[in-house]
């Protein structure tokens, strides 16, 4: 077996013995939320409550690093399918233009006309794009100007965001690095990790299901694959209401 695959495991080992205590901690921490041992005091439940939710957060992060070891040691492929980057795109940039919005950040989007069929499935493309958008909206400070564009090429779909000058500043190895700073906030990706892990993540994501994540100058650079429509008619696009 390969060091790195050896690695991996033993990796995924630990992780399996972590979770093991913490899921305890968190199962009991709620029987005390609940009172299932009789009446607890209001902030015994409140500091119960606390330590279910950061057991949570915890096993949620092992979560992921557990998928960014399997990504990177190939254990683990995405799921390739059917979807419209469009209409997938569209409905996040919707979700996140609040919190920009909220930033008095200048946002400007460009959408190509009609569905864009890739091939990736859905629920793929949102995961990993959301992961990017969070950590733009994030580490983006008042009043940027930020350029959300997804265009079609004659290969693959490519989704241009621009970088946030604190990102932008940093370069290559520090803007993937695992310790790079995260933003506050609820739209935190990752946000145990770091901002850096979280994109570290989505560009394993979307490697593994034959696309790209690239940092091109002040822009980070999504490249998708085109779908294959059978010759004469279309295709059904899965997308994400």
């Amino acid at each position: 077996m390969p060091a790195a695959a050896v690695e991996a495991d033993r990796l995924r080992q630990l992780l399996h013995e972590l979770r093991t205590p913490i899921n305890a901690i968190q199962g009991f921490a709620e029987m005390i939320q609940s009172q299932v041992f009789g009446t607890a005091p209001h902030q015994y439940r409140a500091m119960a409550a606390s330590i279910a939710a950061d057991a949570a957060q915890m096993l949620a992060g092992f979560e992921e690093i557990e998928r960014l070891v399997k990504l990177e040691s190939r254990a683990l492929e995405i799921d390739t399918g059917l979807a419209d980057a469009a209409a997938l795109v569209a409905s996040l940039v919707e979700q996140v233009s609040p919190v920009l919005s909220a930033r008095n950040v200048r946002l400007a989007v460009s959408m190509p006309q009609g569905p864009l069929a890739v091939a990736f499935a859905a629920d793929e493309i949102e995961r990993s794009v959301w992961r990017l958008l969070s950590v733009v909206a994030t580490s983006v400070a008042p009043g940027e100007r930020i350029t959300i564009a997804l265009e079609r090429h004659e290969r693959f779909a490519a989704l241009a965001v621009t970088l946030p000058a604190a990102l932008d500043r940093l370069d290559d190895t520090a803007l993937f690095a695992p310790e790079a700073p995260a933003g506050g906030g609820v739209l935190a990706a990752s946000a145990m990790l770091g901002n850096g892990f979280a994109l570290r993540l989505a560009r394993a994501e979307f490697e593994s299901g034959g696309g790209t994540l690239l940092r091109e100058r002040s822009q980070f650079i999504v490249r998708i694959p085109l779908a294959d429509e059978p010759p004469g008619g279309t295709v059904p696009l899965q997308a994400r209401a």
